[in-house]
C-alpha cells in the first residue's frame, strides 16, 4: 500500500460542513500575517537605544538620533552632518540624557574634541572616565 487511503475510499470530511465560519477564517488569517508596529505586545512607543548607546526615535518611518532630533526642533533647521550635538554632564548615562539645558551645539569634531581633557595615569595612558570637558 503506496498512499494513506485504498482506492475508492472518501476522506471522513468529505460532503460535511466546514468547521468555521467565512469571519473566523478570515481572522485566523490576520493573525498569521502578524502585527506590526504600534499593534505587537511588545511595542515600546518607538524608541530603542543604538549599540553606541544613544537613544532612537521613529520620525516619519525612520529611526534618528534623539539628541540630535532634539536639537533641530530647537534650532528649526537640519543639522549639517559635520555638526556634533554635545551632551555637556558627565554622568554615566551621558547619552541618554537628551534635556535641551544638557544639549550643546559644536560646529565640528576638532571643536568637540578641542573641549575635552582627558587626564594620562603614571603609565602615560589615558584613563577611563577620567575626562573632563573645559568649554
Amino acid at each position: 500500500m503506496k498512499g494513506q487511503f485504498t482506492k475508492g475510499c472518501k476522506p471522513w470530511n468529505k460532503g460535511k460542513k466546514k468547521p468555521y465560519s467565512p469571519e473566523t477564517i478570515e481572522k485566523m488569517r490576520l493573525a498569521k500575517l502578524g502585527k506590526r508596529g504600534s499593534e505587537t505586545n511588545n511595542f515600546k512607543g518607538g524608541k530603542t537605544i543604538s549599540s553606541q548607546g544613544y537613544i532612537l526615535i521613529r520620525v516619519d518611518g525612520k529611526y534618528v538620533e534623539e539628541h540630535r532630533y532634539k536639537m533641530e526642533q530647537k534650532l528649526g533647521r537640519k543639522l549639517l552632518p559635520t555638526e556634533i550635538v554635545h551632551h555637556k554632564n558627565e554622568n554615566g548615562l551621558t547619552k541618554q540624557d537628551n534635556d535641551d539645558d544638557n544639549l550643546e551645539l559644536k560646529s565640528n569634531q576638532s571643536v568637540h574634541a578641542g573641549g575635552h581633557i582627558r587626564k594620562r595615569g603614571s603609565d602615560g595612558k589615558f584613563k577611563a572616565g577620567e575626562e573632563k570637558w573645559i568649554m
